[in-house]
């Protein structure tokens, strides 16, 4: 199996090292998932996208689910310390993004995207709305997140913390605005790609509020997951559901 190593800075943040060539998850192949229904939402990422079966596997998923209607959402996740080249990521991540309802990159994921040294929301969401997303959601660390969406520009500070350990943090996030998603969205069961429409902003507002709830409370102890609250510790009310 993948071995990481995550060495970790006084103020929490995080390098890795990575040590997992020909690990079984890389070597899937897209026949591997053919028996599996799929749930109405597909999360990916990029992680797996480096090696040739994990590539292929990614990228079959995420069309599977387009044809069967589901809702594709991405985590760009990047680790350039995988990849042969920066090149070769931004390309093979451009390959996924048309398949994409909804993406969500870190502000020095969104500089990669664009070549840019700062991020440009205006110039990032023209570029992934060339490949079809809708949806954007940026993270910005402690400074909180935003969405950008059709009529839609909405940010939500984060909470404030003591950052011990800041892996995880983008995960959490990401399980918050799927969990928002999903449970908030009035759109018809059966009908997911249109979730994210049904929300308005009220909805996406509680989302955001959510996500950066369990983004922060991430980082306030070393591991991943060590941190993240269960459903039934989660301050609800504080948050506006």
């Amino acid at each position: 199996t993948p071995l990481v190593f995550v060495g970790l800075a006084p103020d929490g943040e995080r390098s890795f090292a990575f040590f997992c060539e020909a690990a079984p998850d890389t070597q899937l192949a897209p026949s591997d998932w053919e028996r599996l229904p799929l749930a109405p939402v597909l999360h990916a990422g990029s992680n797996l996208m480096p090696h040739a079966p994990g590539c292929a596997s990614t990228l079959a998923l995420m069309q599977r689910a387009r044809r069967e209607e589901r809702l594709v959402a991405f985590d760009v996740n990047l680790r350039l310390n995988l990849w042969p080249d920066a090149a070769t990521a931004r390309r093979t991540i451009l390959e996924a993004i048309p398949l994409c309802d909804v993406v969500k990159l870190s502000e020095e994921e969104a500089c990669f995207m664009c070549n840019s040294s700062s991020v440009r929301p205006a110039e990032l969401t023209e570029l992934l709305g060339r490949h079809g997303v809708r949806y954007v959601v940026l993270t910005y660390g402690a400074r909180g997140a935003c969405l950008h969406g059709p009529g839609l520009e909405l940010q939500e500070p984060a909470e404030d913390v003591a950052a011990v350990d800041t892996t995880g943090a983008g995960d959490a996030f990401w399980a918050g605005v799927l969990y928002g998603v999903s449970t908030l969205a009035e759109a018809a069961p059966d009908a997911p790609r249109a979730w994210l429409d049904s929300l308005g902003e009220g909805g996406w507002r509680r989302t955001l509020r959510l996500a950066n709830h369990l983004g922060s409370r991430a980082c306030t102890a070393r591991g991943a997951t060590t941190a993240v609250p269960c459903r039934e510790h989660v301050p609800w009310s504080e948050l506006g559901w």
